[in-house]
């Protein structure tokens, strides 16, 4: 009779646990903490060129963003912007980085969509909203891809010279996502 009593007493303390706890995806997501980096040199961004890219570098570059650019948003919004690859060769991305402080990047997206950018589902990621456009350059002879993507609280812009399809982008963003986790 005592063994049963106990046992009937730590299947309700269990079911009392389990009833009053979040459900396990809740609290991992519970537990990241998403910050922008830093600085440039913290990030994990040069590992998304391994193995392809031989001596990938962060490349330092003092930024004049022109006024209403995604740029100027990000860094007047607290966030940084930082290029990476190697420039001799051409061959490189920029990711910013910014918080969505008063809902920036949803008022982007009709500027983004208007430019050709369409919505992207991140295979394995649950970000909020990604927007893609294969060539978003405005200058013909030079090829680049973008990616806006807000996970969480946070927006980040990946602009790529190499990425032809959207699978290009997932070792980027997984490193970008990646840099701003902080457990």
């Amino acid at each position: 009779m005592r063994t049963l009593s106990k046992t009937v007493a730590c299947l309700m303390v269990g079911l009392l646990l389990t009833s009053c706890s979040e459900s396990s995806s809740e609290s991992k997501t519970n537990l990241i903490e998403r910050n922008i980096p830093k600085n440039c040199e913290s990030t994990k961004m040069l590992d998304a060129f391994l193995p392809d890219v031989k001596n990938p570098r962060y490349i330092p570059t003092k930024w004049q963003p022109a006024p209403g650019t995604d740029l100027e948003l990000a860094l007047n919004n607290g966030g940084i912007a930082c290029t990476y690859g190697v420039a001799e060769a051409g061959i490189g991305t920029t990711v910013y980085w910014t918080k969505n402080q008063s809902n920036i990047f949803d008022e982007r997206v009709k500027i983004w969509q208007a430019k050709g950018f369409n919505k992207f589902d991140i295979p394995n990621v649950e970000e909020k909203a990604a927007y893609v456009s294969l060539n978003s350059s405005e200058v013909a002879e030079i090829h680049s891809a973008s990616v806006n993507l807000l996970i969480d609280d946070m927006w980040i812009q990946i602009n790529c010279s190499w990425a032809y399809a959207e699978s290009d982008f997932l070792p980027l963003i997984d490193k970008a996502i990646a840099s701003t986790i902080s457990l």
